[in-house]
């Protein structure tokens, strides 16, 4: 699911802790993502969860998608997610995995 707003945490826990059309309780899931839009329009939070068919959300600010899988590589690091870290991270990770020989897409989700 994803949400925006300052209370993303807790309404998306809210979520996946039953409050939703099935009542329904979802094991928490890592990682969780930001993405900032390239409109504006503050940033967005998404938790991934694993349901083949997730409960319709009881509250409008929740969004349910299906994403495809694939081959995806993260880096953990401490401390706020700012958009300077973000890119940080980002260059990297992308250059780690350049070292390792791979080919990674553009662009990236903190």
């Amino acid at each position: 699911g994803a949400v925006a707003s300052p209370k993303a945490f807790q309404i998306l826990a809210g979520y996946i802790f039953g409050s939703n059309s099935s009542s329904t309780k979802m094991a928490m899931t890592t990682p969780v993502f930001m993405t900032e839009p390239a409109q504006g329009g503050g940033r967005k939070m998404q938790f991934m969860v694993d349901a083949s068919q997730p409960p319709a959300p009881l509250d409008p600010t929740i969004s349910v998608r299906t994403h495809d899988g694939g081959f995806y590589a993260a880096k953990k690091f401490s401390g706020v997610a700012t958009p300077e870290t973000a890119n940080d991270m980002a260059t990297d990770l992308r250059n780690l995995l350049i070292l390792d020989g791979l080919e990674p897409a553009g662009g990236h989700v903190v």
